[in-house]
C-alpha cells in the first residue's frame, strides 16, 4: 500500500495556482501546518483531509493517492525477486506478512525460504538461516504442490545444507548432502567441504575425482549445441573459439600413461571441426579431420579404454565408463555422432572415407 498525500496536496494546491498562505487561510490553519503536509512532516487529521478533498474537488482516495498493493501469489513471488536482486531486506517483512496469508503455498513458503538464505548467507546471520531451515522443512511438505522442474527434494536438501554450512555445522551439512547425492548431483560440494574439514584426503579425493568427470562429460555434452548454434548464426570465428576452448581443457588432463577415454572426446571434436569447416566452404580441410577423427577411432577401437583413472587428476581407483552415448565401439559411434548432425555434404564425406 502507498499513500502520496504530502504530494498530491502541493499538486493540487499549485494546479489551483494557490499559495500555501492561501490554503491555509481556506482550511482554517497556519502556514506552518501546510507546509508540514506538503513536506511528509505531519498528517492532517481525517476531517481536513475530508476538507481538503471537497476544496479540490476530488475524492479521498484520490487525495490521498492509495494504491492496494496486488496480493496474489503471482505478485507476491515477482516482488519477492525484485527484493532479492535489490538486496533489499525491506522482503524479510514481506515474506512473513504473506507466510501469514498463504501458510500453506508452496510457492510462498519456498520463495520466503529463499530470500532468508540469502540474506542470512550474505552475512551469516544465523537467525535469518534458523528461519530459512524451518522454511525450507515446511517446503518439503508442501512439495507436491511444486511444479517447477528446477526445484526438488533435492534441491531442498542442498539448501538446507548451505544453511547449516553458514552456520558453521559443517559435518551436518555433509552428512545431508551425502544422504541427497541422488546420480551424484552434490559430488562437487561434499568433495569441497570435506576438503575443508577433514584430514583424511582419501575420504574426499572420490567425490572430487567422480566431480572431475561430471565437468568434463557435461563440458562435451554442450559443445555439440554451441557448435551448431554459432554455425546456425554463421559465427564461425566463434564456433572454432569455443572448440579451442573446449580442446584445451582435454589437452591438460592427459595423464601420458596411454590412450584414454579423452580419444574419444577428441574424435568427436574432430568431426565437429570438420562440420565448421565444411559449412564455412573448406572442404578439404573438413575431409582431413574427418581422417584424423576416423583413424584416432580405429586406434581406440583396437584397445579401447573406458578407466577414467588414467585421466590426469582423477585420483579415486575404479572410476570408470563402460557406457557411452553413442556406442562402445568408437567408429560406430562417430558415424551416429555424424548422423546427428545431419549435414548431407559431411555424411557422404564420412561414408566415403570410412570405405576406403
Amino acid at each position: 500500500m502507498t499513500i502520496r498525500l504530502s504530494e498530491n496536496i502541493r499538486k493540487n494546491r499549485k494546479q489551483l495556482g494557490l499559495t500555501q498562505e492561501q490554503l491555509a487561510e481556506a482550511m482554517g490553519v497556519s502556514i506552518g501546518a501546510v507546509h508540514k503536509w506538503e513536506t511528509g512532516l505531519s498528517t492532517p487529521d481525517i476531517t481536513l483531509i475530508v476538507a481538503l478533498a471537497n476544496f479540490f474537488d476530488t475524492s479521498v482516495d484520490a487525495l490521498l493517492g492509495y494504491e492496494m498493493k496486488d496480493n496474489g501469489t503471482s505478485a507476491i513471488l515477482a516482488r519477492f525477486n525484485g527484493y532479492y536482486d535489490a538486496k533489499d531486506r525491506d522482503g524479510l517483512a514481506e515474506a512473513e506478512q504473506a507466510l501469514v496469508r498463504y501458510p500453506n503455498s508452496f510457492e510462498i513458503v519456498y520463495g520466503a525460504a529463499s530470500l532468508y538464505i540469502a540474506f542470512g548467507f550474505e552475512r551469516g546471520e544465523k537467525a535469518l538461516l534458523h528461519r530459512a531451515i524451518e522454511l525450507l522443512e515446511d517446503s518439503e511438505r508442501l512439495l507436491p504442490q511444486n511444479s517447477h522442474p528446477e526445484i526438488s527434494n533435492m534441491t531442498i536438501q542442498g539448501e538446507k545444507a548451505l544453511a547449516y554450512y553458514r552456520l558453521g555445522e559443517v559435518k551436518r551439512a555433509i552428512e545431508l548432502l551425502e544422504r541427497s547425492n541422488a546420480g551424484g548431483f552434490f559430488n562437487n560440494i561434499i568433495g569441497g567441504l570435506l576438503a575443508l574439514s577433514d584430514s583424511d584426503p582419501d575420504r574426499m579425493i572420490p567425490y572430487l575425482s567422480h566431480a572431475l568427470i561430471d565437468i568434463l562429460i557435461s563440458l562435451f555434452n554442450i559443445t555439440p549445441g554451441y557448435v551448431r548454434y554459432y554455425v546456425k548464426k554463421k559465427q564461425y570465428a566463434e564456433a572454432f573459439a569455443f572448440l579451442d576452448w573446449a580442446e584445451g581443457v582435454l589437452a591438460d588432463l592427459h595423464s601420458g600413461k596411454g590412450p584414454d577415454y579423452l580419444d574419444r572426446i577428441h574424435a568427436e571434436a574432430a568431426v565437429l571441426r570438420a562440420y565448421v569447416y565444411l559449412e564455412n566452404g573448406d572442404r578439404d580441410t573438413s575431409r582431413r579431420l574427418l581422417q584424423e577423427a576416423n583413424a584416432t577411432a580405429v586406434r581406440f577401437d583396437d584397445a579401447p579404454c573406458f578407466d577414467m583413472s588414467r585421466i590426469r587428476f582423477v585420483e579415486s581407483a575404479g572410476v570408470t565408463s563402460a557406457y557411452d552415448i553413442f556406442g562402445s565401439n568408437l567408429q560406430n559411434g562417430l558415424a551416429a555422432f555424424v548422423r546427428m548432425i545431419d549435414n548431407a555434404t559431411l555424411g557422404s564425406l564420412w561414408e566415403e572415407i570410412t570405405k576406403n
